[in-house]
């Protein structure tokens, strides 16, 4: 006699209640760390996003009591200027992590990232850090990896079986870092297919990083597939993610949707590698 599969009922994964969960773990941390250092965060132009991402960050930053250096530099210099002023920031002895934040105005400056010492390197996004973390170094991880770590033993707790996963999207700060950590467990499978809207996806996880916005529906997705949506795209001022929330995702399991959802997170695990390097 045949069985009909159990189809989920979709349960939302609500970055807001998972945040307070691991801000009160950093609370928790911080009255046992010294906290004498800043975080540093570099911002070259006036990208209306950057500074609308950089503000989250730093109201988080303010309520959670860590100090934060922003080192604001002008687009209009040249490039030798903004590499000078970006080198002299993170050679401050008073900073023990920091980042740059992306997108870089012009694609002339992506040397920058280099001028980010490993030891300070909460994004793990310089030449140094990339190198050392697909040689397989998973002793620090990005922010993205992280997140996504702790968005799976939340829905696949204890599991012993193969868990297949989809990744959609290359991108340095998701799809290739995430393909990277994953495919050194046994127990998951994954595939980088690409897809089209329209495409089916079968699969126990989904990761979408592409941000091209509501590229896939709900409906073209397995039943009891977790989906989790890094994808971020601005469509008439409003953030959109790649997973079209106005689709039917009723049948599917934990979905992350964007805005909302995973993206809170990233933001605390890039704090929790910045108190990570002030204890080194």
């Amino acid at each position: 006699m045949s069985t009909a599969p159990i189809i989920a009922s979709m349960k939302i994964f609500e970055g807001k209640i998972h945040a307070a969960k691991i801000d009160e773990s950093i609370r928790n941390r911080l009255k046992t760390l010294k906290l004498n250092n800043s975080l540093l965060i570099v911002l070259i132009g006036d990208n209306p996003v950057s500074l609308r991402y950089i503000k989250v960050k730093m109201k988080l930053c303010e309520e959670l009591g860590i100090p934060v250096i922003l080192e604001h530099i002008d687009s209009s210099l040249s490039d030798n200027e903004i590499l000078s002023k970006i080198k002299k920031a993170f050679e401050n002895d008073s900073v023990s992590g920091g980042l740059i934040q992306l997108p870089l105005p012009r694609e002339s400056l992506k040397k920058c990232l280099d001028l980010i010492p490993i030891k300070k390197d909460i994004d793990l996004i310089s030449s140094k850090s990339i190198d050392q973390y697909y040689r397989n170094d998973f002793n620090r991880l990005p922010p993205v990896v992280r997140a996504f770590n702790y968005f799976f033993q939340t829905v696949e707790e204890n599991s012993r079986r193969i868990v297949r996963t989809r990744i959609l999207g290359s991108g340095f700060l998701v799809g290739k870092p995430l393909n990277q950590f994953l495919k050194s467990f046994k127990n998951i499978s994954v595939d980088n297919e690409k897809s089209d809207n329209g495409d089916k996806i079968t699969s126990d996880f989904l990761v979408c990083g592409v941000g091209k916005p509501n590229m896939i529906r709900g409906q073209d997705i397995s039943a009891n597939c977790n989906v989790i949506d890094f994808g971020t795209a601005f469509v008439d001022g409003k953030v959109v993610g790649d997973l079209d929330k106005n689709s039917d995702c009723s049948h599917l399991g934990t979905v992350s949707f964007s805005p909302g959802g995973i993206g809170p997170v990233v933001v605390r695990f890039l704090i929790l590698n910045f108190l990570d390097l002030c204890e080194i």
